[in-house]
């Protein structure tokens, strides 16, 4: 019994020094109070905006003036700032946005993005679960906030739908002057209709929130999850990018393909 509990704990001590390890040596820019971007990668960010929680976005250089976002940032002013700083950083730009599912921190900065003519893609089930469940999304936001300007922002929040609908079942490949970017549908798992993005010459990943990262020791918000179905859904995503050397979940840090055991491990509790 004391070989297993120092095992175990040699093991955690080795993954919170693994996980906060990471932004210590990379590049972090506080872009303002509520959003950061962290290169992961040559001209690859992990977008964290902490609206009050921490949510992930992927943003990746695909083309000398392209870029490709998995997932909005929270709210539209998120999304402002977040262009601003692109813009700032690598001058007019062409950006291609993907919904991975249809909860706000994937999809509530669409309109902003909408506004300044970027195309955003999402899947059919993505589209008839927001148009579902958007009269929601603003009230059940609001249940978790207590900061009067969080609460401002989010009450005039104006939501937006993706404009470029594609079957969830064929999956969707964007075609760039760097990168073949594959959009793919593994199954249900934190919602039915979860999507993840692959950037097959990076080998980098976005699971979104399908994939749980190694902070957290629960499967979070499961109000419109598939618990049952989640299990083959991450096997599904290890056997379809075995060689995928980072991973960004929808929430935490990023880390590898061992991520998706963390999570198929959540699940067997």
């Amino acid at each position: 019994m004391k070989n297993f509990l120092f095992i175990a704990a040699i093991f955690f001590l080795l993954s919170w020094s693994f996980i906060n390890s990471q932004d210590v040596n990379e590049k972090i820019t506080q872009i303002n109070n509520y959003i950061r971007v962290i290169e992961i990668d040559k001209d690859t960010y992990r977008v964290d905006h902490r609206f009050p929680w921490s949510a992930n976005s992927l943003l990746v250089r695909v083309g000398e003036k392209d870029f490709v976002l998995a997932d909005t940032p929270i709210e539209n002013t998120g999304s402002h700032a977040l262009v601003e700083w692109l813009r700032e950083t690598y001058g007019d730009v062409n950006l291609t946005v993907i919904n991975c599912h249809f909860h706000i921190d994937c999809l509530g900065g669409n309109y902003y993005m909408l506004s300044q003519g970027f195309p955003v893609y999402a899947s059919d089930m993505t589209l008839k679960l927001f148009e579902e469940d958007k009269e929601n999304i603003i009230p059940r936001m609001l249940n978790g906030l207590n900061d009067p300007e969080m609460i401002d922002i989010v009450k005039n929040l104006q939501l937006a739908p993706p404009n470029h609908i594609f079957k969830a079942e064929e999956g969707l490949t964007l075609h760039f002057d760097w990168e073949d970017v594959e959009i793919y549908y593994p199954g249900p798992a934190h919602t039915e209709d979860n999507v993840v993005v692959y950037f097959p010459t990076q080998n980098i990943l976005f699971g979104g929130c399908m994939v749980k990262g190694f902070e957290f020791n629960n499967l979070g918000y499961l109000a419109h999850a598939n618990v049952n179905e989640w299990p083959e859904s991450a096997q599904n995503l290890l056997d379809k990018y075995p060689d995928a050397n980072i991973v960004v979940p929808g929430h935490g840090a990023h880390g590898d393909m061992t991520m998706v055991n963390h999570t198929l491990n959540l699940l067997k509790r």
